[in-house]
């Protein structure tokens, strides 16, 4: 098991450094993470025989007797879960493509694989849901395995990355983070919706466009309308157990781009 982690680890530095090599373009080579907070930017290069990423994103070990799963009824019963699935599929499979995290901690990258067919619920690994107490953020359904810690889906880098390329990792929820809070675009024909970060108004996007397993998810194009970031591989589909779900945080459409963008 140790031999293919570090294998398919291996495999993903190239993708995570074309990412960073592209996030610090345009307005970003100025963006300094220990003093943004951010300390996730260099994560990838801190790689530790005990977890994928470094002490300085994961925190202290979470005690050994910490139930990382636990919660109440009440709380299980009020969660709505869905798949982030990509509108595309996979061409020579004719699979529905979805996103899940590396691993369940701080810092993982979200990879794209095929949907699985197992109901959705705090167990299963592309189970997602949007957090009730800091807004419109798509939490994942597992906390930290290290800290116990609530993980939501999050741009790397911190305000300051608004260029294209960067990447979406798992991070602790925070309310205070723009780049972890999403505008969704008036649904297509299909249904589908483009999802910006509000930090930098960019796509989350397949990298590549790709329809392979391990995939990025990245942010990717300026959002200028709803016509725009209209590719399958930047539009998705919020699928419950039960059918779609609706995210109501609707980008407006006057938007004016950030300060600095490329």
């Amino acid at each position: 098991m140790r031999t293919t982690t570090v294998d398919t680890l291996a495999n993903l530095f190239p993708r995570l450094a074309l990412a960073a090599g592209l996030a610090l373009a345009g307005c970003d080579p100025d963006l300094d993470p220990a003093a943004d907070g951010d300390p996730e930017l260099d994560a990838a290069a801190d790689l530790d025989p005990d977890g994928f990423w470094g002490d300085a994103v994961r925190g202290d070990e979470a005690p050994a007797d910490l139930d990382l799963h636990a919660e109440t009824q009440e709380t299980a019963a009020s969660v709505v879960y869905f798949r982030l699935m990509s509108r595309q599929i996979r061409n020579a499979t004719g699979e529905h493509l979805c996103f899940e995290p590396l691993d369940k901690v701080a810092g993982a990258p979200v990879l794209q694989r095929a949907c699985n067919n197992s109901p959705l619920s705090v167990n299963n690994p592309q189970a997602w849901f949007q957090t009730t107490t800091l807004g419109h953020r798509i939490q994942y359904a597992f906390k930290d395995r290290l800290t116990g810690a609530d993980l939501c889906l999050h741009l790397a880098g911190g305000a300051k990355a608004v260029s294209d390329g960067v990447a979406a990792v798992l991070f602790q929820c925070d309310g205070t983070r723009s780049n972890q809070l999403l505008f969704a675009s008036p649904p297509d024909a299909s249904g589908a919706i483009a999802l910006m970060a509000a930090h930098s108004h960019r796509c989350l996007t397949v990298f590549g466009g790709l329809d392979s397993d391990q995939a990025l998810l990245y942010q990717f194009g300026l959002y200028t309308g709803a016509a725009s970031c209209a590719g399958v591989h930047q539009r998705w589909i919020l699928r419950t157990d039960q059918g779609d779900y609706a995210w109501t945080n609707v980008a407006p459409e006057a938007w004016p781009a950030p300060p600095c963008v490329l």
